[in-house]
């Protein structure tokens, strides 16, 4: 049976007296990574000037936003790909998170995308699984963060094998798609869709879960 990838990533508004502060966790489940990419590539040689082709794009560059995300969602259709996405918003989570006035973000970070793979995302089917979460510094050790994610999900699958990594986006077009995603819905969530270009997230097989914890 082919190996089934999962990206992910995640992004926030926690910027205080700012509307709609929240975090998004998420990102796509594929079976065929490579037209993933190959889709992708295709947009970037097309709007992209030379001089951007080797730099990774993130979901707030301007060209992003305006040409790259909107296009994407319309290549993604049609392929193998769903898209799961985590909206939790900060006034809803649970006092356990916070000492005072300070947010745990890491373990808070950790539960969401446990719950995410663990409770949310429909991995029957799928016996290799590869899970790629793109990288960002923690306190927290890497190594102890992937060892609770794979026995989560071993508890629930034990017959399935996990493979969990965190990855760095600059040298994976999997995550830098994974960050488009996310940071699309974080804006969508944020200000409201931009429907001038693309209907968001029409004609993809997409979950959306709010407030999760």
């Amino acid at each position: 049976m082919a190996m089934y990838y999962i990206y992910l990533d995640e992004a926030y508004n926690l910027t205080p007296n700012s509307k709609n502060q929240l975090i998004v966790l998420g990102g796509f489940g594929t079976s065929e990574p490579k037209k993933i990419v190959k889709a992708y590539k295709k947009i970037r040689r097309f709007n992209l000037k030379p001089r951007q082709i080797s730099s990774e794009i993130k979901s707030a560059d301007a060209i992003a936003i305006k040409r790259l995300i909107p296009q994407l969602f319309k290549a993604l259709i049609g392929l193998d790909i769903v898209i799961y996405i985590i909206r939790q918003d900060k006034k809803i989570i649970p006092f356990k998170y916070w000492q005072k006035d300070k947010l745990n973000y890491e373990q808070l970070y950790l539960d969401l995308l446990i719950k995410l793979l663990k409770d949310v995302w429909n991995l029957e089917g799928h016996n290799k699984i590869t899970v790629l979460v793109d990288y960002f510094t923690t306190k927290m050790d890497k190594n102890t963060m992937v060892h609770k994610i794979r026995s989560a999900l071993k508890i629930k699958y034990s017959n399935k094998d996990f493979g969990i990594q965190f990855a760095d986006s600059s040298s994976d077009f999997n995550l830098q798609i994974a960050d488009f995603i996310v940071g699309a819905y974080l804006r969508n969530f944020k200000e409201g869709p931009d429907l001038s270009d693309f209907c968001f997230g029409q004609g993809l097989r997409l979950n959306i879960v709010v407030n999760i914890l």
